[in-house]
């Protein structure tokens, strides 16, 4: 049981990602141009959405329910990660490049640490 949950869960943010980057891109003509970046309340708001959209596909049973919380928080949480992760991205695009791969690596080696404990979180919710 728990494990079809997981992997609905999974599917969704699979199936998610892409429909919120057409309708991004499918703004009018009359729209402003923008620079493709979500503001913290843009991406907040895209969150709850698509923790909407989870909630009622899963149908939870009123057991279930009692669970939810603990889902719910974790995926708000790896979304918040995410949204640093972009951020600190954005800003390092911005600087002169100066790049030393080994620190390259380590780097990477940490924001891989953090994803692994947030998909060990959102496994354990």
């Amino acid at each position: 049981m728990r494990k079809g949950m997981i992997s609905t869960v999974a599917a969704l943010f699979i199936v998610g990602a892409p429909m919120a980057q057409a309708q991004q891109a499918s703004s009018g003509p009359g729209s402003p141009p923008e620079s493709g970046r979500l503001t913290q309340a843009e991406f907040k708001m895209l969150t709850d959405v698509r923790v909407g959209v989870i909630r009622a596909a899963l149908q939870l049973l009123p057991e279930q329910e009692k669970l939810w919380p603990a889902v719910d928080e974790a995926i708000r949480a790896r979304a918040e990660t995410r949204y640093r992760r972009l951020a600190v991205l954005r800003e390092r695009l911005d600087q002169p490049r100066n790049i030393d791969p080994v620190q390259l690596y380590r780097q990477r080696a940490d924001v891989l640490a953090d994803r692994a404990a947030g998909l060990r979180k959102l496994a354990d919710a």
